[in-house]
């Protein structure tokens, strides 16, 4: 995910937001040091790769300060064909609103629920039980969430005097565009999926 905005091609904006998150999004994939291999609270193998990392933006989105958006991806449950599946985008309502929360009380392989706090290993060990989701949108195509703008959830602001700027629309706009258009494919497999 070694993002960039000029270069051929990629040098002419999409024309729209929609045009350039699929362009972007249906080539997305993530790079192995960002592969999570354990979760707290969840004690069998994982139901698919996952992967969490920063995308840096502020400067491509010329902004005046750092700003790293955070993202998860993960990939789809038993995957048959990698190219057939969808990528599936999801960003919680805001802006301002942290898309973890759907990812672990919605729509993610594993949530956290009511039960999460009242499990034998809860009280043993004082984390969260993590359960399997029969209805996570992981068995439909491979899930892709961003807490944006930053500071949103872990996603955050690098201000050199110590405070964090207003966004506004605009800004968020800006931030949110280049993001994506940041993402950059380095696996084939997923060049051909829709979203």
């Amino acid at each position: 995910w070694q993002g960039r905005l000029g270069g051929g091609a990629h040098n002419q904006p999409p024309a729209s937001v929609a045009d350039m998150m699929l362009s972007a999004l249906s080539t997305l994939a993530a790079p192995a040091e960002h592969e999570i291999s354990s979760l707290p609270g969840w004690g069998g193998p994982l139901p698919s790769r996952m992967y969490s990392g920063y995308i840096d933006v502020g400067a491509a989105a010329k902004q005046p300060m750092p700003m790293h958006v955070h993202y998860v991806f993960i990939e789809k449950e038993e995957q048959l064909d990698a190219g057939a599946d969808p990528t599936i985008l999801w960003t919680n309502g805001g802006p301002g609103a942290s898309s973890m929360f759907g990812l672990l009380a919605e729509l993610g392989p594993l949530l956290l629920n009511e039960n999460s706090l009242s499990t034998p290993d809860f009280k043993r060990s004082g984390v969260p039980t993590l359960f399997s989701n029969p209805h996570a949108w992981t068995r439909l195509g491979s899930v892709v969430m961003f807490d944006w703008p930053p500071p949103v959830g872990f996603s955050y602001c690098a201000d050199p005097s110590g405070t964090v700027r207003r966004l506004g629309r605009k800004r968020t706009a800006t931030v949110q565009v280049t993001h994506l258009c940041r993402v950059e494919a380095r696996r084939a497999d997923y060049s051909s999926q829709a979203m």
